[in-house]
């Protein structure tokens, strides 16, 4: 049983186990805990200073990962990066509250972030490692990604399975050798290496003109206002409908509730970017250029949208999330080939490996990238290079 200042910050990073909040009141935390409202500020001086001290915990826990990492590598032998890797995925794996925590803190919070870089840079500069930007460490950065993901799956598919096994180790080996490692010659998955002049090519045709983009819907605009101003966490169903203009009771008409509205709002947009990976994606003469299109057409879609760009960690958060939770319906004939094939079913990552699954991790790439992107302020060639390392180690794995 630890201390009641350690019960109050356990159940605060609990709050984020519930794929549906994004904060938490102190009342809540109070009935959480077993307490009254006015214990927490023996501990806490306010819900600001709660929260401050919940970054800094999670930062801690960070840094003791690159420890116990540089312990392993040390002790085993093995590479340092993979020894990282594996920690972090066991104690993610069992910890999923911290996931979700994370991912909601990174994708409103710009100071969390730099926070989080500069803990990794100088954790890697104490083990000797060279941390120099994203795009030299774009392996990093997929890794970074494909863990959420994967483990946002794994537990969503199994449903809170016990343990991780050998988990880590096999979502490890599957980044590694990429789909190549998987895939024999002749399968819908074997990678097909792209030369320089078909990438020309294809990049040309995901190139997305603007002035064919129909206009926004005004109520999404809304939206991404709000979240630009106040932040994810803050979002009401009135500061939208007075970003609007309009009574409180309108937009309920058509909504639910706020989820309900933004779960439709982004399914109303995304449809537009579904139509254009579809146009794009006839080329493709193979799962390998589909896959190519599909992300570079992403990416360009996101960079002409920089109004969306405020509802992507919605988007983050939920595209992972989801993913368990039910089939997903097969969208393209390289999905469906593979479903006949049943060649996925050689990935082995412990739960059933859907052939839709490659194309929402491949999907959640270029989206983490742009998002992240008002930091880097890389150039939209940068970008484009950082996106076809990406689809590389994708086909052929980060070794």
């Amino acid at each position: 049983m630890g201390t009641t200042k350690e019960l109050i910050l356990e159940e605060a990073f609990n709050f984020f186990g519930d794929s549906r909040n994004v904060d938490f009141s102190l009342s809540q935390l109070a009935e959480k805990v077993g307490i009254s409202k006015p214990a927490i500020y023996r501990h806490f001086s306010s819900k600001g200073a709660l929260v401050e001290e919940m970054r800094n915990h999670f930062m801690n826990l960070i840094a003791d990962r690159f420890d116990e990492g540089r312990r392993i590598s040390e002790e085993g032998g093995i590479p340092f990066f993979k020894a990282i890797f594996i920690n972090s995925v066991e104690f993610f794996v069992s910890h999923p509250e911290l996931i979700s925590y994370f991912i909601v803190q990174f994708s409103y919070d710009c100071n969390f972030s730099d926070l989080c870089r500069h803990v990794v840079s100088k954790k890697c500069s104490e083990c000797g490692v060279e941390i120099s930007g994203v795009h030299k460490n774009s392996e990093i950065f997929f890794c970074s990604t494909a863990i959420l993901f994967f483990i946002k799956v794994r537990e969503g598919i199994l449903r809170g399975a016990v343990g991780c096994g050998d988990f880590p180790e096999k979502l490890w080996n599957f980044l590694n050798g990429g789909f190549a490692s998987f895939a024999r010659e002749g399968d819908v998955l074997f990678p097909v290496p792209i030369d320089d002049g078909r990438r020309k090519e294809l990049l040309e045709l995901c190139r997305i003109d603007a002035n064919v983009f129909p206009d926004e819907d005004r109520i999404f605009t809304a939206l991404a206002s709000v979240i630009r101003r106040d932040g994810l966490p803050n979002v009401t169903v009135e500061k939208i409908a007075s970003e609007l203009g309009m009574a409180k009771s309108s937009l309920y008409f058509y909504f639910d509730n706020k989820n309900h509205m933004v779960r439709k709002l982004i399914d109303r947009e995304f449809q537009v970017l579904v139509e254009l990976v579809r146009e794009n994606s006839i080329e493709a003469r193979n799962f390998s250029e589909f896959i190519y299109i599909s992300m570079h057409t992403e990416l360009n879609y996101f960079l002409c949208r920089p109004s969306i760009l405020p509802i992507c960690g919605w988007i983050l958060r939920s595209s992972s999330e989801d993913r368990g939770e039910k089939e997903i319906e097969v969208m393209n004939v390289w999905e469906k080939r593979m479903h006949m094939t049943g060649e996925c079913d050689k990935i082995d990552l412990g739960f059933r490996f859907l052939p839709e699954l490659i194309s929402y991790w491949s999907g959640l790439l270029p989206i983490s990238l742009v998002f992240k992107n008002d930091e880097f302020g890389l150039r939209e060639e940068e970008l484009r290079g950082i996106v076809d390392e990406m689809f590389g180690f994708m086909q052929f794995g980060i070794k």
